[in-house]
């Protein structure tokens, strides 16, 4: 009876222990809110940066992501491309507001993000002149 209920406990230790195709782990508390994380929320035309997803637990604790879905409202403004499972390389192409979406089933965060044009240097004229036509 020992070595059944030891082959039972085993078996259900390495179920758990194995890997899940969800971007959940069913040992911890519910996932309460996702978060997207930047170092701004505004670029000009032509900037990248680095971004990445967190998670917060029902119970107010860190919540562990394995993966999440990078999606852009608009990729005639801004592009996002998976870098890591938790993060991503947002490159922007042309004047506007996007939305920068960290997704995991149901679950979703955002980043709002105002993408301006580049704007010539003032303090010189003629540099000021030369950006003007170009």
């Amino acid at each position: 009876m020992k070595k059944v209920l030891t082959i039972i406990l085993a078996a259900a230790l390495l179920t758990a222990c194995s890997e899940s195709t969800t971007s959940l782990s069913p040992l911890q508390p519910p996932l309460r809110t996702i978060f997207v994380l930047s170092s701004t929320n505004h670029l000009v035309v032509g900037e990248s940066m680095a971004v990445q997803a967190t998670a917060q637990a029902a119970d107010g604790s860190p919540f562990h992501l394995t993966t999440v879905e990078w999606t852009s409202s608009d990729v005639a403004v801004a592009t996002v491309t998976a870098t890591g499972p938790l993060t991503a390389k947002v490159q922007t192409i042309s004047e506007g507001s996007v939305s920068i979406t960290a997704s995991v089933e149901s679950h979703s965060g955002q980043l709002d993000l105002s993408v301006t044009a580049p704007t010539a240097p003032s303090d010189d004229p003629w540099l000021a002149f030369i950006w003007s036509r170009e």
